[in-house]
């Protein structure tokens, strides 16, 4: 059968931006490459609309509706690009009686509403939907068959039916290889400081997070479950040769743990001799120097870390598990083993004054990173701290303002939201147009895509300290 995944743009509130030319801090809808090459492997037609490419959705996705004749649409949503999907989807079932299925974050955690407020949407897909696409194909739309499918939820007359959860994927080496030949690489061009060459792959090698405890995550899984090192160096060995790759970025929650699994995939990607460069995440309490040492050899060339604060108080009020030392120690380490330092801090927590938040600027700033970012607590939908303020006068009930640059958490130590967003953009322009900060940019520069890697990164500067 035939299929045609969407991705809507995201919607961010308004701002006045310094706009690039191109559209940057694109990746290529890594879930739907997983799912699509699932489907490929059943026999059904897949193919890609990726509105965030597009100048002209409405037109565009019609067009391609009317090309491709498919049999299902699959939407992904997130919370920036919940209302334009909304919008979307009701337009689209004007003119087309096939299936309209639904999955992503949003959608998994606002299901029930979404089915009640938005009729054009016939399935809602939930968590994990390698193979539930594939099952409701099969189902033919019938609600017998549909109540035996795990993980989706739809409509029987006025009712709204809800399956047993769909069980975690156990052994994620039994996926095929995303269907990377679906998307042209060089359409998407990431935020300059995620990367350092292009073209440039996403890559995930687990599924929800080793630690899974922080409070304002909303994606707490602790699954932990990963590839193994020989089935994620195979998909980087093809990236290279096939699609001409010259950099990976991997999105894992946490990457660098478990030096088992990190010393055979170093090793087996040392043997392939590839002249490819990769970046990840990572929590301060599961690096060492001799781990740092060991993935710098084999081509890492940045890593974040997540520091959210430097009070111990507030750090053990949103349950991250880690302490300033860890975090001084595996800033140092990754310095001096010669690997870009990226640090993410978040101002406003629960409890938070001012004081306390000069406080993790301040230690911010004592790391010397290379890349430095803050963004506003933003309790979503789905995590505890949700669960925790939802009824407050604290947060703003309006989740279509949440998005991480304006404030809608009020700590109790602040006066009013313009106070915290004021120490925000304060927190980007003190560190990033420091005279000794831009030096140090420029005598990093070593070729012509630095050049252009820092200029975008001062744009971006700009943007948030505005």
């Amino acid at each position: 059968m035939k299929v045609l995944f969407v991705i809507s743009p995201d919607i961010i509130p308004k701002k006045k931006f310094i706009k690039p030319k191109k559209k940057v801090g694109l990746y290529i809808p890594l879930s739907i490459a997983q799912i699509s090459a699932v489907l490929e492997e059943q026999g059904h037609d897949i193919k890609v609309l990726d509105l965030r490419l597009s100048n002209n959705i409405f037109h565009d996705l019609f067009n391609s509706i009317k090309n491709s004749t498919p049999d299902l649409v699959g939407f992904t949503d997130s919370f920036f690009s919940a209302k334009i999907t909304q919008d979307l989807t009701k337009e689209l079932r004007k003119k087309f009686k096939g299936l309209i299925v639904l999955g992503g974050s949003y959608a998994t955690v606002f299901a029930k509403n979404i089915l009640k407020i938005n009729k054009a949407i016939d399935i809602i897909v939930l968590d994990e939907a390698d193979y539930t696409i594939g099952e409701i194909l099969s189902s033919k739309n019938t609600s017998t068959k549909l109540n035996k499918i795990n993980g989706i939820m739809f409509r029987k007359g006025k009712k709204i039916i809800e399956t047993k959860s769909r069980p975690v994927i156990q052994n994620l080496d039994i996926l095929p290889t995303p269907a990377f030949h679906l998307f042209d690489f060089n359409k998407y061009i990431p935020n300059p400081k995620h990367c350092k060459r292009t073209p440039i792959a996403p890559m995930i090698t687990s599924r929800g997070c080793v630690y899974g405890k922080c409070s304002f995550c909303y994606q707490p899984r602790k699954y932990g479950k990963r590839q193994s090192p020989k089935k994620v160096v195979s998909q980087i060995v093809e990236l290279h040769k096939k699609y001409g790759i010259k950099e990976v970025r991997f999105w894992d929650d946490v990457f660098l743990y478990n030096n088992k699994w990190i010393n055979e995939f170093c090793e087996l990607l040392e043997k392939e001799n590839l002249d490819i460069i990769w970046a990840c995440h990572a929590r301060v309490d599961t690096v060492s120097k001799e781990m740092l040492l060991r993935v710098k050899k084999a081509g890492c060339w940045q890593v974040l870390y997540g520091l959210e604060s430097a009070n111990f108080n507030l750090l053990k009020n949103i349950n991250k598990g880690t302490t300033k030392k860890q975090a001084r120690n595996a800033v140092k380490w990754t310095k001096e083993v010669g690997i870009e330092v990226r640090v993410s801090c978040i101002l406003g927590l629960p409890g938070e004054t001012p004081e306390l938040t000069d406080e993790t600027i301040n230690f911010a700033y004592q790391l010397d990173p290379d890349i430095l970012q803050f963004s506003l607590i933003t309790p979503y939908p789905g995590s505890k701290m949700y669960e925790q303020y939802k009824n407050s006068k604290q947060l703003d009930p309006n989740i279509k303002k949440y998005c991480e640059i304006k404030p809608v958490f009020l700590p109790k130590g602040y006066k009013n939201l313009k106070q915290l967003e004021k120490k925000y953009k304060q927190a980007y322009s003190n560190f990033y147009f420091k005279p000794k900060y831009l030096l140090g940019r420029i005598l990093k520069i070593r070729t012509f895509d630095d050049i252009k890697r820092y200029y975008n990164g001062i744009l971006m500067a700009i943007n948030m300290s505005k």
